[in-house]
């Protein structure tokens, strides 16, 4: 057993430590030696020595590697390119991983992670943002407010609240943006979901980002007061445009010739259309720097010539240059724009209207449960109800860290790709299971229906995040792969012998990456993450920390399989048969998967960074471990999907020995975690704080909850009365001098509270 131990622990060795390919042949070839002196067979050593000479020799010349094997590697590459379509392309371009793409290489940067500033505003912000949240809880949500509401937020520019203060708007920071987008839907849900529109914030960062001075001055200031409104044409693209010469100011310059592929039959109160289209220049009207393909469009709709259907007589409509967001420099560019700017808005107002909304039915859970009628049982007191509030209070706490870890991602100064897409996958996930929880306890019986049904159903995504998957968690997937950025790099090169030498640096570095993360996966998977080192304050952070390796370390390598595999079988040149087609479509479901690994593994760091920035409060620690167990399920449910989804069964076998050595060891987070998040959640005063220092309008629920809580101290002097009934004890207990007239009051007051609440449950509920 000696020797196979021997070769197995320089094997691991070289790929523990990553060793470059010449370190490796030498460690190899020095191994094969050994044996030959010391070893007791030598036509084995003769086998080993031609099998060293055959493989190692043409491997580190580099001739030879790359004529013989990198040069078909980077055809088939190619190859591969043509099967990705034009919206994962323009996000690969878009945007570039962040922190989060060390959690798909298999080896966070916990040190970087650590020197991350507090995800929290600024002291100065964060005063403005209270003064605001203060004077809009003013408002009441009856329909003869909303006018007032209207001209206020006109007057504060918070319609500008992502625009510049140069432009006139409110030049927040990311941040504060989403501490005030959270603070306002927490208050008026429907109001913050039409200033955070998707379409709108992804034209205000087009424009921000592309667009000329002359569009910026005459454009943003409008935006930012709410006077100018945007309706946009959803199809990408809606249209086709071809150059041609206007007349604009008695001159000739290049304009647009218009046509869309269906008229536009509604425009509403909008001011501007935006719309993309497809250019072209058949006369070679445009200079070299602008080529034809996609453009952004704002028209305002006081464009001469334009109609709700976009027609003139029949004639198609010319529009100026000045329409071209960006000008004719960024026609062909619409695609790239689109990407980076969308990524900017579904990274802000989504997740911030549900960190905003959870933690409302978190607040309101808490007191639901709370709550009871003098010499009466809480709600949750029940050991039914404990599970329903862990939900609620474990998805407010991750819903509010996923805010701010996606906010501080826009500061970075890169497109935040990732953070976008599973920010809008956990915002209709989370949001359908808040919502589920708090109709197991009766919350969608309350006036709060329309708040708990509003959750699910707003995601800032035109699809459902289940269908919108596949394009964002693909590009997030590859984005974060370095190695094949690093191909997709050198496969652009237009000198062909300087693309195929970067191909080459990159095929092979990616040969090491798979070797060493098999190594860290396998390694980290027999010790629970307890090999790898953690740099976090609290010892609960360094081990949650530990366990992020080791499926970081598993997710590397099962991303390293999974995607050699099905770049084997896309950039196959054998004829396009419908069963190859049928088991393509289902390994392209493997993105899919190793998305959503990459994505509870993100949720569970951000959780992580807010447990930490707050200074590890052990009254957090039950909350934290409860998101984090919650998440790393769904890390080893979403592996195991895709070791299912490998169309070889031996390479199934193989990756799931080294991913799964010991089975599976994440489990869902058990009734004692369940009860004590709930007994955190059942904490009214103290969880009204941690969750948000600008609470909610509750209503009849606020009024209740207090009266529970103030009167619960009497009622327990009044429970030895033997009458049967509220008022009756109650009396009973005025008469026998138990309580004076000013108590018995107050429990009366408790009593018709809580009957309020129930005949507002019972209305609601007919």
């Amino acid at each position: 057993m000696f020797w196979p131990l021997f070769f197995l622990t320089a094997v691991l060795g070289l790929a523990a430590l990553r060793a470059t390919l010449r370190t490796a042949s030498v460690v190899l070839a020095a191994s094969v030696l050994f044996y030959g002196a010391f070893g007791d067979s030598w036509w084995l050593f003769v086998l080993l020595a031609l099998l060293c000479i055959i493989v190692l020799v043409p491997l580190n010349v580099p001739a030879l590697r790359q004529e013989w094997l990198s040069r078909p590697a980077f055809f088939a590459f190619r190859r591969l390119l043509q099967t990705l379509s034009v919206e994962t392309l323009a996000a690969l371009d878009a945007g570039r991983a962040g922190w989060d793409g060390g959690l798909l290489d298999g080896q966070p940067d916990w040190a970087h992670f650590d020197a991350l500033p507090a995800a929290q505003p600024g002291a100065t912000e964060q005063a403005q943002i209270d003064q605001l949240l203060h004077q809009f809880r003013q408002f009441g949500g009856d329909a003869g407010t909303a006018a007032a509401r209207q001209h206020w937020l006109q007057q504060q520019r918070v319609y500008g609240f992502s625009i510049a203060q140069q432009a006139g708007g409110l030049g927040l920071s990311p941040l504060a943006q989403s501490a005030l987008i959270a603070g306002l839907a927490a208050i008026d849900p429907q109001t913050t979901a039409t200033l955070g529109a998707a379409g709108r914030l992804i034209w205000i960062e087009l424009l921000q980002r592309r667009g000329t001075r002359s569009q910026q001055s005459r454009l943003l200031p409008g935006l930012a007061s709410g006077r100018e409104r945007i309706d946009r044409v959803c199809e990408a693209p809606a249209g086709s445009a071809i150059a041609v010469h206007t007349q604009v100011d008695g001159g000739s310059a290049i304009g647009l010739r218009l046509r869309l592929n269906a008229p536009v039959s509604q425009l509403g109160d909008s001011t501007l259309l935006a719309l993309v289209v497809q250019v072209q220049d058949p006369n070679g009207l445009l200079d070299p720097s602008a080529r034809s393909g996609l453009a952004c469009l704002l028209l305002p709709r006081r464009t001469p010539g334009l109609r709700v259907d976009l027609t003139l007589d029949g004639e198609a409509l010319v529009i100026a240059e000045d329409a071209i967001v960006g000008g004719i420099a960024r026609i062909g560019c619409g695609a790239l724009d689109l990407q980076a700017a969308a990524a900017v808005a579904g990274a802000m107002t989504p997740p911030a209207i549900h960190a905003g909304i959870a933690s409302t039915a978190a607040l309101a859970a808490g007191a639901y449960a709370r709550l009871h009628a003098p010499f009466a049982e809480a709600v949750g007191e029940r050991a039914t109800a404990q599970e329903a509030l862990a939900v609620i209070g474990a998805g407010a706490y991750a819903a509010q860290a996923l805010a701010a870890s996606a906010a501080q991602a826009l500061g970075s100064g890169l497109a935040p790709l990732s953070p976008a897409a599973f920010a809008r996958s956990f915002t209709v996930e989370q949001g359908r299971r808040i919502a589920a929880a708090a109709a197991d306890l009766g919350l969608t019986d309350t006036s709060l229906r329309e708040l708990l049904d509003f959750a699910p159903a707003h995601s800032g995504c035109a699809m459902p995040a289940r269908l919108a998957r596949p394009i964002d968690h693909t590009a997030c997937v590859l984005s974060g792969h370095s190695a094949f950025m690093s191909a997709l790099a050198a496969a652009r090169e237009k000198n062909p012998a300087r693309g195929l030498q970067a191909f080459d640096r990159a095929f092979w570095d990616h040969f090491g990456h798979l070797f060493n993360s098999a190594a860290r996966a396998l390694l980290l998977a027999l010790s629970a993450g307890l090999l790898s080192a953690v740099r976090m304050r609290s010892p609960l952070a360094r081990r949650i920390g530990q366990r992020i390796n080791r499926y970081s370390a598993a997710l590397a390598f099962a991303t390293d399989i999974a995607l050699s595999r099905l770049g084997a079988d896309l950039a196959s040149s054998r004829s396009f048969t419908a069963k190859r087609s049928a088991h393509q479509a289902a390994r392209l479901t493997l993105t899919t998967w190793l998305g959503d690994a990459l994505a509870q593994l993100w949720l569970a760091a951000c959780a992580l960074k807010r447990f930490d920035d707050a200074g590890a409060p052990p009254a957090d620690r039950a909350v934290l471990e409860w998101v984090c167990a919650d998440a790393l399920r769904g890390v080893e449910d979403a592996l195991d999907r895709v070791l299912r989804h490998l169309s070889s069964p031996v390479l199934a076998l193989l990756t799931r020995l080294i991913v799964f050595p010991l089975g599976r060891g994440a489990w869902a987070p058990c009734d004692g975690a369940n009860r004590q998040v709930a007994q955190r959640l059942l904490d009214a005063r103290g969880l009204r704080a941690a969750l948000t220092p600008s609470p909610p309008r509750l209503g009849l629920l606020s009024t209740a909850l207090l009266a529970t809580l103030d009167g619960e101290a009497l009622e327990a002097r009044v429970a030895t009365t033997p009458a049967n009934g509220r008022i009756v004890r109650i009396e009973q207990a005025l008469a026998s001098s138990l309580i004076d007239a000013a108590q018995a009051q107050q429990l009366l007051d408790w009593t018709y509270a809580v009957r309020a609440l129930e005949r507002v449950a019972a209305a609601a509920a007919s």
